[in-house]
């Protein structure tokens, strides 16, 4: 069995053999292996390769396995019998979505609105809008997604397996990194506003345009611009922050005259 964040990737746990003859059942609860319901002699950073470096096993403390909401894995299963044929399985992906998050499914082109209440991502209409303070408003939304906001705790909370050297977390604490741009961005972000959140493909999403409309609580600075920036994982081990309108221009946003800012996509 092999787990990762693409298809057929092994960057979660890579290749290794979890059970022989009659198991039929295998999970990972708090950091240890479980066979059929009996906790096996091993925990996650034994299925590590012995020849890479785990920077998430390095603690004296029970090693760590610890996905992101919005983290889907994707498995692999390598089954053979007593003829040594092997097949080959991939199952379906296995998305993280918190209570707190919202889901996206359509099979068919169509408008979707997500709402944040305080902490919680919902599609519900209503009166939820005069209470959100981020909408997120998708045109021909196709597909399947998990959205969510993320809090202080979720920013500077580590993710990772103790079975990998090159799982890479698509999220990051802005305070931490906030020097951390591409080259549009650099020596010009000044600081961040408090407003964070993910969209996660499950597996995938597709739309024809994207509103994001944002209540911002302090007054902006003379001279400077309100920005969407996403956060991009680089496959050397560390990512940075980059804009989705290269030229930063003043029509990338709108006030809406209600106290929000209207990002367009």
């Amino acid at each position: 069995m092999k787990v990762g964040t693409e298809p057929e990737k092994d960057d979660i746990i890579p290749l290794a053999t979890i059970g022989v003859n009659t198991s039929s059942s295998f999970y990972i609860l708090n950091d240890k292996i479980w066979i059929d319901g009996v906790q096996a002699p091993l925990n996650v950073s034994e299925l590590a390769d012995p020849s890479t470096a785990n920077l998430y096993n390095t603690s004296d403390t029970a090693p760590m396995f610890l996905m992101e909401p919005g983290r889907c894995l994707y498995i692999t299963i390598l089954a053979r019998g007593p003829s040594h044929l092997a097949s080959t399985v991939h199952k379906a992906p296995l998305c993280i979505a918190r209570s707190t998050d919202a889901s996206m499914n359509s099979s068919t082109q169509t408008q979707i609105v997500v709402y944040a209440v305080k902490t919680s991502m919902t599609t519900i209409q209503g009166d939820v809008e005069a209470l959100s303070d981020l909408i997120v408003n998708y045109t021909g939304f196709s597909g399947y997604a998990i959205i969510g906001r993320l809090s202080d705790s979720d920013v500077t909370t580590t993710y990772g397996s103790a079975a990998s050297a090159t799982f890479l977390s698509f999220i990051t604490n802005p305070n931490i990194t906030l020097k951390m741009t591409s080259r549009v961005l650099t020596n010009r972000v000044l600081r961040f506003l408090g407003e964070t959140f993910f969209i996660s493909p499950t597996p995938s999403y597709e739309f024809f345009a994207m509103d994001i409309k944002v209540a911002v609580n302090s007054t902006l600075d003379p001279g400077t611009l309100p920005v969407l920036v996403v956060w991009i994982t680089d496959e050397g081990g560390t990512g940075h922050w980059d804009v989705l309108d290269q030229k930063c221009a003043s029509g990338y946003y709108e006030s809406s005259g209600d106290g929000y800012i209207v990002f367009k996509d």
